[in-house]
């Protein structure tokens, strides 16, 4: 959305801002650079055993679709169980998983959304390690009503997993729909339903949307990228010259 008054003058005032989003260039109102988030292509990949994760992780080996972030309205969590709710009759094998905080009043609402799957929604609070859920699942659903920017997203085309995003403005810059990933109306259940069936029906397509994300984001969202964008422009701000290629250095490693 559009930047606040405290925002607009911290950004009018600054040597330079950057967007994550071309979206997010056009309501900041200031001259920006475009540099994208990225991950760790190499953590985030994809695996040849999903069976022996979802065992480890005590999740049943079914088809399994997953909402990543913290459980509250505006990120769509009731789209989700609405989209899911009306398919688990007929599909048994459908596994919906929640993972992320609820907090306060949100665990209430959590409460009714579980009922509303007679109990089959899991719910998984705290994960010290994400990738191995972002591995072991099936499908991922981003299904926020508004958000600046989703490494969720990002972390799960990595690992090989197909995504169905809300078609929020800046998703269209990352997902190619029925190409490397899936886009529906923002809030429109019914279409996430028929998308969500139509990949638990047809495991090749589920398949094929997976590695076409993983090739995707291998070359457009790796964070070397991210890393080397911002050393440019930090760089053309104190004058200086580039004497190497920075580069992405894992956390605990010199």
């Amino acid at each position: 959305g559009v930047p606040a008054r405290l925002t607009r003058g911290l950004m009018s005032a600054a040597d330079a801002v950057v967007s994550l989003t071309q979206s997010g260039a056009d309501t900041c109102g200031v001259p920006s650079r475009i540099i994208g988030h990225g991950v760790d292509v190499e953590r985030f990949k994809p695996t040849e055993d999903k069976v022996s994760i979802k065992r480890h992780l005590g999740i049943q080996c079914s088809f399994t679709v997953a909402v990543i972030g913290r459980i509250r309205p505006n990120k769509g969590h009731g789209d989700f169980v609405d989209s899911v709710a009306p398919m688990l009759g007929e599909r048994p094998d459908l596994s919906p998983i929640a993972i992320g905080a609820a907090l306060g009043k949100h665990k209430r609402w959590l409460r009714k959304l579980i009922s509303k799957t007679d109990g089959r929604l899991k719910h998984v609070e705290h994960v010290d390690d994400i990738r191995p859920w972002i591995q072991g699942v099936d499908v991922v659903v981003m299904p926020s009503h508004s958000e600046g920017f989703s490494l969720v997203v990002l972390e799960a085309m990595a690992a090989g997993v197909p995504v169905i995003a809300a078609a929020l403005p800046h998703m269209s810059e990352i997902i190619s729909d029925g190409e490397n990933g899936f886009l529906y109306p923002t809030g429109d259940s019914k279409t996430l339903s028929s998308i969500i069936a139509r990949l638990h029906s047809d495991p090749r397509l589920t398949s094929e949307v997976g590695a076409k994300g993983a090739i995707s984001v291998r070359q457009n969202g790796h964070v070397n990228k991210e890393v080397q964008a911002l050393n440019r422009l930090y760089l053309e701000l104190i004058g200086s010259v580039k004497t190497s290629t920075p580069r992405y250095i894992p956390a605990g490693h010199q």
